[in-house]
């Protein structure tokens, strides 16, 4: 049995979460309200975490990298210090891209399809799992992860939105 870090298991959350939201044919309410509205609810302040981090790559570069059009990118949420691009057509797909300056990372060694990754710093990988294709890259700047969700195998494309991302 494959074992999740608890980083990623969080990163899956938070995109399902947000996918799930985004997803639903029998709510027509925006959302992003919707989910600024229920961390409203539990007391949790995102204003700390509205990221920057949505500057890492452009809406145009998600879509690029994601191969289909995706809403605005939206804080990860108070567990994950990130920016989530969701598809606008509701699949559920889309893309998470964390960084974290302090990381402590456990590359997933054990993953049948992990690969370490040249010129992207110590620890560098990818990896095609059930969460989805991932790439993830050290600098000065942090440990900064890619995550693509969308049926098949995405780690190209996770790769060149990861040197998109790390270049900022």
């Amino acid at each position: 049995m494959q074992r999740l870090s608890l980083k990623r298991v969080s990163t899956l959350c938070a995109l399902l979460f947000i996918g799930t939201i985004a997803g639903s044919a029998a709510v027509k309410a925006d959302a992003v309200s919707d989910q600024k509205k229920i961390y409203k609810a539990l007391g949790v302040d995102l204003s700390k975490n509205k990221p920057a981090l949505c500057n890492l790559l452009s809406k145009a570069e998600v879509e690029q990298y994601l191969g289909k059009p995706v809403r605005d990118g939206t804080s990860a949420g108070p567990v994950v210090t990130g920016c989530a691009w969701v598809a606008a057509d509701g699949s559920g797909d889309g893309i998470l891209v964390t960084r974290d300056p302090g990381a402590i990372t456990y590359p997933p060694t054990h993953s049948k399809s992990y690969k370490p990754l040249a010129g992207f710093g110590d620890k560098a990988y990818t990896n095609y799992d059930l969460s989805g294709s991932t790439a993830e890259g050290h600098n000065a700047k942090g440990a900064t992860e890619v995550l693509i969700q969308r049926s098949g195998n995405n780690t190209r494309a996770a790769v060149d939105a990861l040197r998109a991302a790390m270049k900022r």
